[in-house]
């Protein structure tokens, strides 16, 4: 049981360094244009979902019990996942909109 509680408080330090991640892309969507803003924020808005899910799943899974613990566990590092794959690719893409308007 030790060993599960140790898995959560990692999976939440993880999701507060993602949340400082995505508050300081937020921070950089919001200085963009206007005609860039809108789809930028619609990635906040994703990221933030998706770290909502996660949070869920963690609340989940400290309610667990030995039984469904395995189940919810590999649900929250799936969603752990989707949440660095949608970060990373908006990242990306924020980046990529540097590079094509100095073109």
């Amino acid at each position: 049981m030790d060993s599960n509680r140790t898995e959560v408080r990692e999976i939440e330090n993880k999701i507060s360094k993602m949340n400082s991640k995505i508050d300081d892309f937020q921070r950089k969507v919001e200085t963009l244009p206007t005609k860039l803003n809108a789809d930028f924020k619609g990635m906040v808005t994703d990221l933030k979902e998706k770290r909502s899910e996660l949070e869920n799943k963690v609340d989940r899974l400290k309610d667990a019990g030995d039984g469904a613990y395995q189940d919810i566990q590999a649900g929250a590092k799936m969603a752990l996942d989707d949440l660095n794959t949608a970060y990373e690719s908006a990242l990306e893409r924020f980046n990529k909109k540097d590079k094509d308007q100095e073109k």
